[in-house]
């Protein structure tokens, strides 16, 4: 479960929609900031730093534990398929480079 909702937040993350998402945020943020009475982030929008870093930490951090689950995915499958293919060889009765290598390491 864990890693499925880390999957799908580096996907959510990484979609078009979010970029958009946050791009308005930040307008709003800014424009709030800047032309409102009720201003809780002055001009050099410090709060907004905080919040664009901590989003990119946690951004980096779904990316990167996303891409591991892929590359162990990706891995279980070319295991796979090299065994498949293995079996496929020995079927067809092997090479005869292979015979001649076993032979004479015995």
């Amino acid at each position: 479960m864990y890693n499925r909702g880390i999957k799908l937040l580096a996907r959510w993350m990484t979609s078009p929609s979010f970029v958009a998402f946050f791009f308005g945020l930040i307008g709003f943020w800014i424009a709030f900031n800047s032309f409102s009475p009720w201003k809780f982030d002055p001009a050099p929008f410090m709060a907004l730093n905080l919040v664009m870093s901590a989003l990119a930490g946690i951004q980096a951090t779904a990316t990167s534990v996303a891409q591991k689950e892929q590359e162990k995915y990706m891995l279980h499958l070319l295991e796979a398929t090299s065994h498949m293919l293995a079996a496929l060889i020995a079927a067809k009765g092997g090479d005869d480079d292979e015979e001649g290598q076993t032979n004479s390491s015995d």
